[in-house]
């Protein structure tokens, strides 16, 4: 019963995951094709039904080596224990709503008129479950997935959380003469006190590494910030 209900748990934040990137994708102008999973697609992935998640949901794989790293900008609490510095360029999109009951926000941080690069963040709360868990049912979904590429999954370590795990992969969305390519780097992180949330950052692909999409990733804070 206690693994049925982790492999539950896991399989709905897993929808909201790929969910989530479609709704974001298709924002950016990708309306579905064969590298845009939607919400339908996510919730009929396989995940372990007995044994324990543990076992075969912790990444062995290297770090990707994502370090906390505080940048200029708007230091700004995009929701309750997680703070972000967001770049001068950053706009929040007020009509992306993410998808599912969790409660996202994106934000576009390139010129005007440009939807990428971006950041999304989204709360999972304290019911989220093993983070391992959680990704490790995205990466397999992903993974079936033939417009998903370069994908790898590794646990980190980040200042102020009791778990980290990240994501990285190369995705192309649409179809014909609206096809693109994507670069992402997606974190999920918990606070010592118990919320989890998720952060990911989307670039035209090659351009992840020097991006502000990622290095404002980089300077996720965990708990209140501090005043002054």
């Amino acid at each position: 019963m206690r693994g049925s209900r982790r492999t539950s748990t896991a399989a709905v934040a897993a929808a909201l995951t790929v969910g989530t990137l479609a709704v974001l994708l298709t924002a950016c102008g990708a309306t579905g094709g064969t590298g845009t999973p939607t919400a339908g697609q996510a919730g009929t992935g396989s995940v372990p039904s007995s044994g324990s998640p543990e076992d075969v949901t912790v990444p062995t794989g290297a770090s990707l080596g994502l370090v906390f790293t505080p940048s200029e900008g708007s230091r700004t609490e995009v929701f309750p224990g997680l703070t972000l510095t967001l770049p001068a360029t950053a706009r929040e999109d007020t009509g992306y709503q993410a998808q599912g009951t969790a409660p996202g926000r994106a934000f576009r941080l390139g010129a005007a008129g440009q939807n990428l690069p971006a950041v999304e963040v989204v709360s999972l709360g304290a019911g989220a479950g093993s983070l391992s868990s959680v990704s490790w049912t995205n990466e397999k979904l992903m993974a079936a997935d033939p417009a998903v590429t370069n994908l790898r999954r590794a646990v980190e370590t980040w200042p102020g959380a009791s778990e980290a795990v990240a994501m990285s992969w190369t995705q192309k969305v649409g179809e014909g003469v609206d096809a693109s390519t994507l670069d992402a780097v997606m974190m999920w992180v918990r606070a010592e006190s118990g919320d989890a949330f998720r952060v990911a950052a989307y670039v035209p692909t090659g351009t992840l590494d020097g991006s502000d999409a990622l290095a404002t990733v980089l300077t996720t804070e965990l708990g209140s910030p501090v005043a002054g």
